[in-house]
């Protein structure tokens, strides 16, 4: 007998016996720690599951496809900006990249930098008021960021912390407008996850460039839904 779905109609022989297959694959890969084959086989099993993002798992809504703006800004205190020069600016061309890739409605990286300049700092009511098109204002704040090993300097591996806020502007029927804070969270990364790369095999320039693409693949994640395949893969 089949078994029933939610709705009380009965499921598919067929795909009842995917599942359990798909469940015992689980198992099994989860057990070998095979996360590739893990994706593989919930590719095959169930298309291309997605990790809905960090901004709709708060809200309810979905950034992508959305008439919605956005502006994104990213900031690191004068102690990163001195050792690292532009990587604020950096990671945040790589996130507006990948947020329009995504179909999410993203300003360009100058958008507020009028603002931000006159005040001196990234102010999300100032920004909010001033700029009377934006919906959403995103702020990415590194607090650290390094490149080599704690006590290895012949090992590279990149590590950043930092904070992601999210703001929301509403607009009242007389077109005042109030910030409003959405939600706020920690992140940490580390590249690449495995095991550190010695610095003969890789130049500064190169792992600088593919740990901003790390961090921007990871950080994207809280505004665009992203697939578990690719979760798997980094």
């Amino acid at each position: 007998m089949s078994a029933p779905l939610g709705n009380g109609f009965p499921q598919p022989p067929i795909r009842v016996a995917a599942l359990a297959t798909f469940g015992l694959l689980l198992l099994l890969v989860t057990a070998s720690g095979c996360v590739n084959t893990l994706a593989i086989a919930s590719k095959v099993f169930m298309g291309d599951p997605k990790q809905p993002s960090a901004f709709r798992a708060v809200t309810g809504e979905s950034l992508e496809d959305s008439e919605k703006t956005v502006l994104l800004y990213c900031s690191a205190p004068l102690i990163i900006s001195d050792e690292f020069g532009s990587l604020s600016a950096d990671l945040q061309e790589e996130l507006i990249q990948r947020m329009r890739r995504h179909k999410v409605n993203v300003l360009p990286p100058d958008a507020g930098t009028n603002v931000i300049d006159r005040i001196g700092r990234f102010d999300a009511d100032a920004i909010g008021h001033e700029l009377k098109h934006v919906d959403y204002i995103m702020h990415v704040k590194l607090d650290g960021f390094t490149l080599t090993e704690p006590n290895s300097p012949d090992l590279r591996r990149s590590r950043a912390q930092g904070t992601i806020t999210g703001y929301v502007v509403e607009k009242d029927d007389d077109g005042q407008r109030t910030v409003i804070q959405l939600f706020e969270h920690n992140f940490g990364t580390e590249y690449p996850v495995s095991h550190p790369i010695p610095t003969e095999q890789m130049s500064e320039n190169v792992f600088r460039r593919r740990s901003v693409d790390f961090l921007a693949d990871s950080l994207g994640a809280t505004f665009y839904d992203v697939s578990l395949n690719s979760l798997f893969a980094r």
